[in-house]
């Protein structure tokens, strides 16, 4: 499994985990736009609810070849 999957899976099974703090959702963001910004291919793994956080918490709507911050 690639690090991107992981940390996909990981955003995805804390995420539905109503007791989990923000700050840990957060961290596992931040890693997941790290990755991105090195490997912008792994943007096509991101699910649904992972571009929407991406996109609520850090206003990341994809990297740089996608059309990066807005």
């Amino acid at each position: 499994m690639s690090k991107a999957q992981e940390i996909i899976d990981k955003i995805e099974k804390t995420a539905k985990d109503p007791n989990v703090s923000n700050a840990v959702i957060d961290g596992l963001l931040n890693e997941m736009v790290s990755l991105l910004n090195k490997e912008p291919e792994a943007w096509d793994l991101c699910t649904d609810r992972v571009r929407f956080l991406l996109n609520e918490r850090f206003c990341y709507t994809g990297p740089s070849s996608y059309g990066s911050y807005r």
